[in-house]
């Protein structure tokens, strides 16, 4: 499985495909990424303490992703990954 680092960069690259656990316990598939070519333009975030804001943990192993299904900011834990790609 990549690290923290290797999966944040392939989310800027382009769509990856991610499942984790959801606090609920159920699992959840997402294709999601980073990379703004790809985020509509209205919904990039104006600074990078803007998206650290829309998170209202400390916890530092949450990936904030636009979730290009439901065309939304979205974040998981790293730790709950179960999966990279389909």
């Amino acid at each position: 499985m990549k690290t923290k680092e290797e999966l944040v960069e392939s989310l800027k690259q382009g769509e990856v495909v991610v499942t984790f656990k959801k606090k609920d316990g159920s699992d959840r598939v997402m294709r999601c990424t980073k990379s703004f070519d790809v985020i509509p333009e209205e919904k990039h975030p104006k600074t990078t303490s803007d998206t650290i804001a829309k998170s209202t943990t400390t916890n530092t192993d949450l990936i904030m992703v636009w979730d290009l299904d439901k065309e939304g900011w979205r974040s998981f834990d790293y730790k709950s990954l179960l999966k990279i790609g389909e």
